[in-house]
């Protein structure tokens, strides 16, 4: 803790509840993605992972001051056996609005000239896909 604010360290189910309502200026995370291969810490699948997110978000609102931002890093995912996205990240903003009162203010997109070609088998081996470089934040 300063006197600019202060960061908390945990598991955001457990770490949301030592804060005050009305005290957040922003919350700011890169939540694992509902990826089709688990991974170690636990990945869920795509209406698990929507599910999960919009329990998250209830945590938040009577936390959230007036005039926070919420800013999510959210990865794309492919469906299972085809070459396509999945559409989680929409249904997931689409949630937020509808059911929270949230709305889309922004997107953020970087560049990653390094990032790895996935998924593998579209990009690299059938080659029907191209390699992404850009990363974004609906």
């Amino acid at each position: 803790m300063t006197d600019k604010g202060a960061a908390l360290w945990g598991h955001c189910e457990d770490a949301v509840g030592l804060l005050d309502d009305n005290s957040l200026s922003l919350v700011f995370s890169s939540p694992p993605y509902p990826l089709l291969r688990q991974k170690e810490y636990g990945n869920l699948d795509e209406r698990e992972y929507l599910d999960w997110m919009l329990r998250l978000a209830e945590q938040w609102m009577p936390k959230l001051a007036k005039d926070a931002s919420v800013v999510l890093n959210l990865g794309d995912a492919w469906r299972r056996g085809e070459p396509t996205l999945s559409l989680y990240q929409e249904r997931l903003l689409i949630k937020f609005q509808d059911e929270l009162g949230l709305k889309l203010c922004q997107r953020f997109a970087w560049q990653n000239p390094a990032r790895l070609p996935n998924p593998a088998e579209w990009v690299t081996v059938r080659r029907i896909r191209v390699k992404p470089s850009l990363s974004r934040s609906p």
